[in-house]
């Protein structure tokens, strides 16, 4: 015989309100940007972002350099909305689910990020400036298919702290770099 616990009852109602908030989100084009913090925190984990890459996807990172492809030129869009546009409802939903739950819930932002670009790491490396940017575009499409395995493949980034603040650095210097070669081939 099957037998509901309140657990049960508890997380169902949990899920069905977050789908709820994802839903009223996307309908009303609402940007979930009012619950972080500022411009200059998008702006930081951008650069967090370069800089974990380069740790953790090094070959991604070189190629990425050699295009002249930054974070902000495709995250901007994940951060701003952690993640509710364009991607899966079971994707964000456990995306903000993650989010909300962590007083330190731009790990999750990172690690989904990281777990997006690993799994289109091999079509990456083979596209220029123009191909990675409408790739990178079009992962909540390709690479969205099975949200629970794409969160496993996202915590298994173990990103620490003082990772997270090295990586600013390392970000930034990317960025920097990124931003030179841009105004040198202007010139």
């Amino acid at each position: 015989m099957f037998r509901i616990t309140i657990g049960t009852c508890i997380a169902r109602f949990a899920f069905h309100s977050l789908s709820d908030f994802v839903e009223y989100v996307r309908m009303h084009a609402v940007s979930v940007a009012m619950m972080i913090p500022s411009t200059s925190f998008r702006v930081a984990s951008e650069q967090v972002l370069d800089g974990l890459i380069l740790l953790h996807l090094p070959k991604l990172a070189a190629h990425f350099a050699s295009e002249g492809v930054v974070a902000p030129m495709y995250a901007t869009a994940w951060f701003m909305t952690v993640f509710t546009r364009d991607f899966p409802v079971g994707l964000t939903a456990r995306v903000l689910d993650c989010f909300l739950g962590d007083p330190h819930g731009t790990k999750i932002l990172h690690r989904v990020a990281l777990a997006l670009l690993q799994r289109a790491q091999a079509e990456l490396l083979q596209a220029d400036l123009g191909d990675c940017l409408v790739l990178v575009r079009e992962l909540p499409k390709t690479h969205c298919n099975n949200p629970r395995v794409l969160m496993e493949e996202a915590f298994k980034f173990n990103l620490k702290r003082v990772e997270i603040t090295n990586a600013a650095d390392t970000g930034e210097d990317a960025l920097n770099k990124a931003q030179a070669m841009a105004r040198a081939t202007e010139e």
